[in-house]
């Protein structure tokens, strides 16, 4: 019977693993058993760009049992690119094509043509490091405190509604249109009040939502940007807002909304609420081509054919020159009052070379600000409207919302897969990502645009399946709630532990629930925290800042058994040993045997670095010449524990 093998997850195979720099040179590895002497095994690989498939002889180096093992090189190309490669078997009466398993993970493959990828990117990419040592709180900002000091006095076109309260959600209950203009009195004042609150929690980026004027209460409808809303402060509140939270040690993100504005805006005008002319209103207003009109004035180009939303004409070099290129740009100027970055709603809507220039911009004004990105799939390889984008070759993005790792913990931590999959998953996250953009990740587990994750892990019913009222009043009974705060607890141990900058959405780590917006918005629940959920995000957010290893140390798999998993991440030191840290996870209803075989890494002895939630595993140093270590793991529960005599050795797995 003939084999073939290749797997990319392996160095033995594909070295170096994963993204490589441009003109870096890729070994790669293909094993043949049950073949005889083959009339030859050929390397296949194309640059995405364009080209001819190149087909390169690949030369047999030796046997591995009963396999012949055979090896070809490529040295990427000088500019950055997605590169796909896989073999070919040819042999006396047959012939075979091996590429990608189906679920395009990487790692070990299978017969056919489905290709690997190599993503090369540009060697002088670098991300911000305060990012990739952050933790970011991503704050809603109507829903999470008005300091004292409400500001929705300063308009009369709104509804009021008591903090706590549950937000708006039917049309009929604005009068039969859904305009979102029901408002709790969140401001930048409430922000920079609970600055020692963020101390506290340990986070060191608040990234908040639109808070330019706006006429809806989540501000992506922008109406001016060049003033920050009334109800929210002014420019001199944001400015406030950033002094303080630097002399915190903490910097501000700030959310952009340029792919389209309010159709309610100084630049449509539809409503006719602005004193300068619209494109809405006239041909002749110095606006009209920031937009495109179908058949003037009421067919337009919007988001999703909403028409409160018109889409920004981004060819127009008006439009570039306002929002990024100019000197005095939107993007220029919050960065000059304070701001450290921005992070780019709908990324995906906007044209490749505007995000270019808005990274010029932003790196030029402040070269060590951040570009951030809302991409929902593996952004590496996303195609939008046809055209394959580059967000992390190196000339985009710094990183994007990390909704793939988010669901690779949802279906762990809710058992819907195993631990060998989460493992692969996650691998194969890291093997398409530049190191520099995997660290820089929005590690997310809720959102304003999805369900709570406690939600999710209390297994509530499904949204499907009941409606939009009985989502409204729904309660999590007592046991569902203790069974989503212990997941929610085995979940935030992973995005603190695993690669990328873990993002806390407003409330999450206080209990706050709920279905999708506007439930996910709801008011932050001062006085009534879960305090032992809150006392746990202090526990693993202060472990992770306390460990470099766990910020941008090398993610290894380790083992996984059904409802288990292990990983390390491994930072190394010049001349030393470095650091060496395994995440332990049982998220099944039984306790867990773990067989960790370390040895393979250089580590004989291995202790417990932080007691987080009573799992008692090795207190004190356990020592193995062999470098195996064997423990039981109680239900729903995680630890973290340290290799106290690490070699400076290779592992055999993904670096």
């Amino acid at each position: 019977m003939i084999r073939i093998y290749h797997d990319s997850h392996n160095l033995f195979y594909r070295d170096p693993f994963g993204a490589a720099r441009c003109l870096d040179r890729v070994t790669l590895r293909l094993s043949l058993a049950g073949a005889g002497i083959p009339k030859g095994i050929f390397l296949q690989y194309r640059l995405d760009s364009g080209g001819d498939t190149v087909i390169a002889p690949m030369r047999y180096i030796y046997n591995v049992g009963d396999s012949s093992v055979y090896e070809a090189g490529i040295t990427l190309p000088a500019e950055p690119d997605l590169l796909w490669y896989w073999f070919h078997v040819a042999l006396d009466q047959s012939e075979f094509f091996y590429g990608n398993n189906a679920a395009l993970l990487g790692g070990v493959g299978e017969i056919g043509r489905n290709p690997y990828q190599i993503t090369a990117y540009d060697a002088a990419y670098r991300t911000p490091d305060w990012l990739k040592n952050g933790v970011i709180y991503h704050i809603f900002v109507d829903r999470f405190s008005d300091g004292g000091q409400p500001l929705l006095h300063r308009r009369n076109d709104i509804i009021v509604k008591k903090w706590g309260e549950t937000p708006l959600y039917m049309a009929e209950q604005y009068g039969g249109v859904y305009l979102s203009n029901d408002f709790f009195g969140g401001n930048l004042p409430g922000i920079i009040k609970n600055i020692p609150y963020f101390r506290d929690l340990g986070v060191s980026i608040l990234y908040l939502s639109p808070i330019f004027k706006a006429y809806s209460n989540h501000k992506y409808d922008t109406g001016d940007y060049e003033q920050i809303d009334p109800t929210f402060g002014d420019a001199e509140t944001f400015i406030a807002l950033c002094r303080e939270a630097a002399a915190a040690g903490i910097r501000v993100i700030l959310d952009g909304v340029f792919n389209h504005t309010g159709s309610d805006s100084r630049y449509f005008n539809k409503n006719g609420n602005y004193p300068e002319l619209g494109a809405y209103q006239s041909k002749q207003s110095k606006y009209y081509d920031w937009y495109s009109f179908d058949e003037y004035p009421d067919k337009y180009k919007s988001w999703w054919d909403f028409p409160t939303l018109p889409t920004l004409n981004i060819n127009n070099e008006d439009v570039q020159g306002y929002i990024a290129d100019s000197d005095g740009s939107v993007v220029k100027k919050y960065l000059r009052l304070g701001a450290s970055g921005w992070r780019l709603d709908v990324v995906d809507e906007l044209p490749g070379f505007f995000v270019e220039n808005l990274r010029t911009a932003v790196k030029k004004e402040k070269p060590n600000a951040a570009l951030l990105g809302e991409v929902w799939e593996d952004a590496s390889s996303k195609i939008s409207y046809g055209v394959r984008r580059r967000y992390l070759l190196g000339d985009e993005v710094d990183g994007v919302m990390n909704y793939p790792l988010r669901g690779i913990i949802l279906d762990f931590v809710l058992r819907r897969d195993p631990g060998d999959a989460m493992l692969r998953r996650v691998t194969g996250l890291m093997e398409a990502y530049p190191p520099e953009a995997a660290f820089a990740m929005m590690n997310v587990l809720s959102t304003h645009d999805v369900a709570r994750a406690l939600t999710l892990f209390a297994e509530a019913p499904d949204a499907t399946s009941i409606s939009r009222g009985d989502q409204a009043e729904y309660v999590l009974p007592d046991e569902r709630r203790r069974l989503g705060v212990r997941r929610m607890k085995l979940a935030s141990f992973m995005q603190m532990t695993l690669p990328g900058a873990p993002c806390v959405y407003y409330g999450d780590e206080a209990g706050l629930d709920g279905y999708r917006d506007p439930f996910n918005r709801k008011c932050y629940p001062w006085g009534h925290e879960d305090a032992g959920l809150l006392a746990w995000y202090k526990r693993v957010i202060a472990m992770r800042n306390s460990i470099p290893a766990l910020r941008t140390g090398a993610y290894i798999p380790v083992y996984s058994l059904k409802n288990a998993v292990a990983y390390a991440r491994k930072k190394s030191a010049p001349g030393g040993a470095g650091e060496f840290y395994v995440a332990a996870i049982n998220a099944g209803e039984t306790d867990t045997f773990f067989r960790l075989d370390l040895g393979r890494f250089g580590v004989v002895s291995v202790e417990q670095a932080y007691d987080l939630d009573e799992t008692k595993i090795a207190q004190t140093a356990i020592t193995s010449d062999e470098g195996i270590f064997c423990f039981q793991m109680p239900p729903m529960s995680c630890a973290l524990l340290t290799a106290t005599d690490p070699l400076n050795g290779r592992g055999q797995s993904a670096p």
